[in-house]
């Protein structure tokens, strides 16, 4: 006959039931940890959406100024503008 390992049986009282701080500890830490990476990828999103609408805003500028509804001096300055939000969202993110 083929031996046979038998598992012993669980000792039923060294089985404890986790102290109720510990439970509330690492719920809370979950909770946490779901808000903290959720705040990271709406910085994100909303980063991404920066970059598209920056670049969107810089064509709307040169469209304006090749129709000739902006002037060269007001261009220059709302360009350069442009260029100091983009910088400043850009440091923001580091």
């Amino acid at each position: 006959m083929p031996f046979v390992p038998v598992r012993p049986k669980p000792n039923l009282a060294s089985f404890t039931i986790p102290h109720p701080v510990i439970i509330v500890a690492s719920f809370l830490t979950t909770i946490k940890s779901a808000w903290e990476l959720s705040c990271i990828v709406r910085e994100k999103r909303a980063a991404k959406s920066l970059k598209t609408e920056t670049k969107s805003t810089f064509v709307l500028l040169q469209r304006a100024y090749r129709k000739g509804l902006l002037l060269e001096r007001q261009f220059d300055y709302l360009f350069e503008r442009l260029m100091q939000v983009e910088a400043y969202n850009d440091v923001a993110i580091l």
